[in-house]
């Protein structure tokens, strides 16, 4: 006999669901002489329960300011986040970055 699944029941399926992790991409101005590091550590400390991760994937320089876009891992581990909450938490991250850089989220 084939072994049974160990997601079969809804209410599994369901738990899994709930810790999906939310990815969110952000795109900030700054001065050259800003790192990207300090970007990366304003981000994660906006909500450090929350967000899992932060990366850079994009770099773009002129000169005198670059572009430095971000791509945030957003996981909440009880419950599926709402729209309100993943507004809030984008809140966070732009007002933590352009406060510690000066700088300011890119449109």
């Amino acid at each position: 006999r084939p072994p049974r699944s160990t997601l079969s029941s809804s209410s599994a399926a369901s738990d899994v669901y709930k810790r999906q992790p939310v990815r969110r991409d952000f795109s900030f101005v700054v001065n050259n002489e800003v790192s990207a590091q300090t970007i990366i550590e304003a981000a994660m400390k906006s909500d450090n329960k929350l967000i899992q991760n932060v990366k850079i994937f994009d770099q773009f320089l002129n000169d005198k300011n670059k572009s430095i876009a971000i791509e945030i891992t957003i996981q909440q581990t009880d419950h599926t986040l709402t729209d309100s909450e993943l507004e809030d938490i984008s809140l966070k991250v732009i007002n933590s970055v352009e406060s510690a850089t000066k700088g300011k989220l890119r449109s």
